[in-house]
């Protein structure tokens, strides 16, 4: 509350492009991010998808305060889905930001919109709706991370014995 409305509101919309952006990505049916394999890979990605559910947080109150529901709920949708995508392909650390997405967006997220004046019966299916899409999509986490794990390791092994890659001499 110690913080003016317009000032957050002119901070979000800085982040309205990268929004549409990832609501353009995300209609396709699958969102896979490149990753290096290798001990020294960068993972920016997983880096800024946490940002992006920390966006979702503020915006959520935003919203909620002008009495609107369903962009909240699309948001929910949004980190959900951003989540998902992390896991493909993703080692251990990907693995566990999902997971920090997931608490987040639930325990941040979902709770100021089930406390929120005009949720309606609506919303609430809604919401059930996405959790569950989420959990099914999300089955296979520690088999994905040992998968990522696994590739990494064997190269770090194969440059480590032939002195090559991130053990190289140069």
């Amino acid at each position: 509350s110690s913080v003016d409305n317009a000032a957050v509101d002119a901070l979000l919309a800085e982040y309205e492009t990268g929004f549409e952006k990832l609501a353009l990505a995300q209609q396709r049916p699958e969102c896979v991010f490149e990753t290096g394999i290798g001990i020294v890979a960068l993972l920016g990605h997983a880096q800024v998808a946490r940002q992006v559910a920390r966006v979702v947080e503020w915006r959520t109150r935003r919203n909620l305060a002008r009495g609107d529901v369903e962009r909240p709920v699309r948001d929910v949708e949004t980190v959900l889905r951003l989540s998902r995508d992390l896991q493909p392909r993703g080692g251990i650390i990907c693995q566990l930001v999902s997971v920090a997405l997931d608490a987040m967006c639930c325990q941040e997220v979902v709770a100021q919109i089930l406390r929120a004046d005009g949720i309606e019966k609506k919303h609430c299916d809604r919401l059930l709706a996405v959790l569950g899409q989420h959990e099914a999509g999300s089955r296979f986490r520690f088999r994905r991370a040992m998968q990522a794990e696994y590739l990494t390791a064997r190269k770090a092994l194969y440059d480590l014995q032939h002195r090559t890659g991130d053990f190289s001499p140069r």
